[in-house]
Formats: C-alpha cells, structure tokens, sequence
C-alpha cells in the first residue's frame, strides 16, 4: 500500500525530470547572475538637479505660513532689523524685490502688488493695514519707515448738460448680517454665486461677528475682500446664539468651529455636571482650545434648561 503511495506521487516522467533539470538551472543561473552582474556593470548615478530646483521653486512661491520671513525660524512673526534692511518706502511705488528686503513674506507681497495693480491706493500709513496678513505687530516695526506721497483721494468728474460737476462716487453700505442676495450683489466682485455662499455661511454661523470672517466664505479672495471691506457693516444684534445646556448634537455639530470631539465633550461634560453655569468652563476644563472658544464664544451662550 506504501509502495503504490509512494509510485505515485513521487515517480517521475522522462518529460517531468527535464523540466524539473531546466528549472533548477534557470535557478542557479539567477542567482549567479544577481550575484556576478552588479560588480560587471557600472553604477548610475542619479540626476536630482531637476527636483532640487522644484523644490526651490516651491520655497520661493509663498507657501508658507509665516507673516515674515526670518532665517532663523519659520513661525517668527517679527523682522530682524540686523539681517533685513528697513528703509522709508512709499507702498504706492515700492517694488517686489524692495518688499522682500524687507522682509514681508511672498503673500503679503502678492496682495499689495496685487490690489495696486487693480488700482488701489494708499492714501493713509494706516490703509497698509487692509492688506491680508498685516497684523498689528508686523505693522508696528515698518511703520516709521512708510511714507505717503499720496495724500488726497481723486475726485471724479462727471460731465453734465450745462456745466461740469465734480462728484465723489459714493458706494452702498451694506449690513451684512440682515442684507438679502438682492443687497449683496450691489458689492464689488459679488455675483449671485458669491451672495449665495455668503448667506449659506451666516446661516451656518448664526450671523457674522468679524467683519474677516468673510475671508472664510469658500473663493472670497483677500482682494475683493479688501475691495468691499469698507462697503458693509454688520450688526451683532442678528446673532443667533446657541444654548450650551439644551442644544443637541445635531444642532452643535452644524456650526463651522466645531468638530464631532469637540460636540461629544461637550455634552458629556454637561451630562455629568448637570448643567453647565459658564461658557468660560469649556476652555478651563480643556473641552476647547484657546483658539477655539475665541472663535466660538460669541455665538455661545448659558440659559437656564427648558423644562
């Protein structure tokens, strides 16, 4: 009974034991040949000129989140006065290269050349402000350098049938946080798609409370932003608030600086204290960030539970 077992699954045919013979060879000859040919042919040498200067092209193209270039740290937000050189410029004239020794990194560069280039002007030291990205502190080490040549707003002439009249054309004020599609679409660079984005937005916040926020609206560009900044107001008295000790996970989770974690810590915290007396108490129990609770808190608010 072995011995038929064993015949027949361990015999082979003449055709079996050959190729059984020419696949061992091809084996052996494999591995020879992984050994023997890397010390026959000569080492490449890889090229990485071409990627070096991708790289340096994405460094040199603003992709950074700094407001000003330092060479020491990325999140610095200073200039150091030793190894940039500060100098009085006028932001009307001033060019790219001269904005850069500065120190100002690309992406304010770009706004400024950019809202220059579709005509806007600095009329005041404080109007250098607008640009996007110009915060307080960057602001007050170029500040003694900056000066305006510039100093009235030109006045447009309009001709009339009798005589000529010289007239200020004087844009609509919006307030942002009643102003319907109709309203918005009287402001610069705000068509229909914009207008509805912007009130699907409010809707989702519970009303505007910074006049930046609008920057956060999806395709509003620091430029028309800065183009349409003086031209709306908001009044927080349209707020829609949300009360920490009866709001629902369904009703939390739909305002935009708020997270699923965030939501869940909330009410588990109110759950387990009951009620929750302070909106102060999501950020000294750590429910939010610093960051968070600022954006957060105005549309937040603590009112007795409904019974």
């Amino acid at each position: 009974m072995f011995k038929e077992f064993f015949k027949e699954y361990f015999q082979f045919t003449r055709s079996e034991r050959i190729g059984t013979a020419v696949l061992i060879f091809l084996i052996i000859l494999i591995l020879v040949a992984t050994i023997i040919l890397p010390k026959i042919l000569p080492k490449q040498v890889v090229d990485f000129t071409e990627f070096q200067k991708e790289i340096e092209r994405w460094d040199s193209s603003g992709n950074q989140d700094d407001s000003i270039d330092t060479p020491s740290s990325a999140g610095q937000n200073n200039i150091d006065e030793n190894y940039y050189h500060l100098f009085d410029f006028d932001p009307n004239t001033i060019t790219e290269f001269e904005l850069k020794n500065l120190g100002l990194n690309s992406r304010i560069v770009n706004t400024l050349l950019k809202y220059r280039e579709k005509g806007g002007v600095f009329y005041e030291k404080e109007d250098i402000k607008k640009i996007y990205g110009m915060n307080d502190s960057i602001y007050a080490i170029i500040d003694p350098y900056i000066l305006i040549h510039t100093k009235e707003k030109p006045k447009k002439i309009v001709s009339d049938t009798s005589n000529l009249i010289i007239k200020e054309v004087v844009k609509p004020i919006i307030e942002i946080n009643s102003a319907d599609s109709v309203s918005l679409l009287k402001l610069y660079g705000i068509g229909p798609v914009f207008a509805g984005r912007i009130l699907k937005y409010r809707n989702l916040l519970g009303g505007f409370v910074r006049k930046d926020q609008l920057l956060e609206v999806y395709g509003i560009t620091p430029e028309t932003y800065l183009e349409i900044e003086q031209n709306f107001v908001l009044e927080r008295n349209f707020i829609n608030k949300i009360n920490v000790n009866t709001a629902t996970f369904k009703q939390l989770i739909k305002h935009p600086y708020l997270d699923s974690y965030q939501v869940n810590a909330i009410l588990e915290y109110r759950n387990i204290q009951g009620r929750i007396n302070s909106i102060e108490e999501l950020v000294d129990n750590k429910l939010l960030t610093e960051d968070v609770f600022q954006k957060i808190n105005p549309y937040l608010e603590v009112l007795e539970d409904e019974i």
